[in-house]
């Protein structure tokens, strides 16, 4: 039952950081959406400077 919990939050952990990566990519190529969300561009410049 542990290894199923430890293995279900890596898998979200995976998830998120890829869904961040992704919206940063987002953000990056297309510019007309900048200032559209803060915290989408929160992540983008968190993804920056981790990079």
């Amino acid at each position: 039952m542990e290894n199923e919990i430890s293995s279900l939050h890596t898998k979200r952990e995976e998830a998120q950081a890829r869904r961040t990566r992704e919206a940063a990519a987002l953000l990056d190529s297309r510019h007309d959406l900048e200032g559209i969300s803060a915290m989408a561009e929160h992540f983008r410049d968190a993804v920056r400077w981790t990079a």
